[in-house]
């Protein structure tokens, strides 16, 4: 009488640790995995196993390019001017590993480095230039300087448009 439920126990633990161990990692994206609290690999997309109760994924990282419209950042010029300026950001994580474990999250860390190096860029040229400056040849320029400080996060910046650069206006008294 004991046997059959000794065959379904064991039954139950051997189900139980499957499913545990299994995961499914989606198209696009990978797994960074810790074992004991360390990076130890990173899970390429299909079906993968863990280590029961010694791996745990620490993030899900998206590998697709991610797409960051940022619109009306204020940034001051040269000679004291308010210049609003639009852009997007197109960036991709090359190393997932970095990414996780380099920068809290990499997504606002790359928006920050954009929106501080847009300042500083615009911070050199005074109003008029501002409005009259080519939006390719900014967008270019920031590229550039982005690319080495996200390179250190495991990201990589592919582009960045520049889509408006405009005054600022003062709010009209009522």
């Amino acid at each position: 009488m004991n046997e059959p439920l000794g065959i379904i126990v064991v039954f139950l633990i051997g189900a139980l640790l499957y499913v545990t161990s299994t995961r499914m990692v989606r198209t696009g994206t990978v797994q960074v995995v810790e074992r004991q609290g360390r990076y130890h690999r990173i899970l390429e997309p299909g079906m993968r196993m863990l280590v029961p109760f010694i791996e745990r994924v620490r993030a899900t990282v998206n590998m697709h390019e991610h797409v960051v419209p940022i619109s009306h950042e204020s940034v001051v010029t040269s000679d004291n001017r308010i210049v609003h300026v639009d852009l997007v950001l197109y960036y991709q994580v090359t190393d997932p590993a970095v990414a996780v474990y380099e920068i809290g999250d990499y997504a606002q860390g790359v928006e920050r480095l954009a929106i501080t190096t847009l300042r500083d860029l615009f911070g050199t040229i005074d109003h008029e230039q501002a409005l009259a400056i080519s939006t390719v040849d900014l967008g270019y320029d920031l590229r550039d300087t982005l690319a080495g400080g996200a390179t250190a996060w495991g990201v990589i910046v592919n582009r960045v448009e520049i889509t408006a650069v405009r005054p600022w206006e003062s709010p009209s008294p009522r």
